[in-house]
């Protein structure tokens, strides 16, 4: 009963651990954002310039294994992957720790069953097997759903600095400043992790020289920004003139806007709506509780 307590107390500490938001410091994920894009390979940037532990070791050698065996199987989780690159994650590494927690959530279920089947009160065997496969599940999703989210609150937070991007190029180039001008001071103007990610890549894309709106194209590509990536394919087409990629830049920041101005007050209803769901829950509960007694009285005589 001691060791599946402690099973039972240490699983439950992995959930909670898995389910609570990681809130990592922006420097860092934009250390992680540029680390990965800068290596050869697909290392976690957490992981350079320090040795492995055997956990991670574990975790690394188990998600090369998954990767490859979704690959050859053509399994390419190309969301996913622009997720994890959005957050400077690796795609091996999040593999494991998918594996990892699904293989932590089956013993956990056994390490219980076990247990209980020594006191002598466990249940059939076809109950621990089928609950086993779905804990084992849900453990293996929880770091994916962890991902999704956090990709998704990033995306916002890009999509808001976008807009103010674009407008600060186009007074730029009001300003009689030249395109690849515009858009380097522009990057450099703003402050946070999107201008300094935006700034990284056109800088990049001058030393090496690269097109700077093909740059931000294979950008909003990897960290899966659509209005990143239109937005290169529009201005493209109207490189030739500087008016009409004014026009075009002023037109999709008022696009970003009105978006981003939509998409907060959606997110303002639904807390709403989950307050109102929330105070009527409280105030059923007090009409209960004050209730009962009365109830409880009436039907004793």
């Amino acid at each position: 009963m001691v060791l599946t307590g402690s099973a039972v107390a240490a699983g439950l500490l992995w959930l909670a651990w898995l389910i609570v938001p990681h809130r990592p410091d922006p420097v860092v994920a934009l250390g992680r954002i540029d680390a990965a894009q800068r290596a050869e390979n697909d290392v976690p940037a957490a992981a350079v310039g320090r040795p492995l532990g055997w956990l991670a070791g574990v975790r690394r050698r188990l998600g090369e294994r998954t990767a490859a065996a979704l690959t050859g199987r053509g399994i390419a989780r190309t969301s996913l992957r622009a997720d994890l690159g959005l957050l400077g994650r690796s795609y091996e590494a999040h593999l494991g720790t998918q594996v990892l927690a699904g293989m932590f959530g089956a013993v956990l279920v056994a390490a219980v069953a076990a247990g209980l089947s020594v006191a002598g009160i466990g249940p059939p065997l076809p109950v621990p097997a089928v609950l086993l496969i779905v804990v084992a599940g849900v453990f293996a999703l929880l770091p994916e759903v962890d991902v999704r989210r956090a990709a998704a609150a990033h995306r916002r937070t890009f999509r808001h600095a976008l807009g103010s991007f674009l407008d600060l190029v186009s007074m730029s180039m009001a300003g009689g400043r030249g395109l690849d001008e515009a858009l380097i001071s522009s990057a450099r103007t703003g402050t946070g992790w999107p201008f300094a990610l935006l700034a990284g890549t056109l800088q990049r894309a001058r030393d090496i020289g690269t097109r700077p709106w093909a740059a931000l194209r294979d950008l909003g590509q990897r960290i899966g920004v659509d209005e990143l990536r239109d937005l290169a394919g529009s201005v493209e087409l109207v490189a030739g003139s500087g008016s009409r990629i004014r026009t075009t830049l002023a037109a999709r920041a008022s696009t970003l806007r009105r978006r981003n101005i939509s998409e907060t007050e959606g997110r303002a209803s639904e807390r709403e709506q989950s307050l109102r769901i929330a105070q009527l829950l409280i105030g059923l509960g007090f009409v209960v509780f004050i209730g009962y007694p009365a109830v409880a009285t009436v039907m004793s005589v």
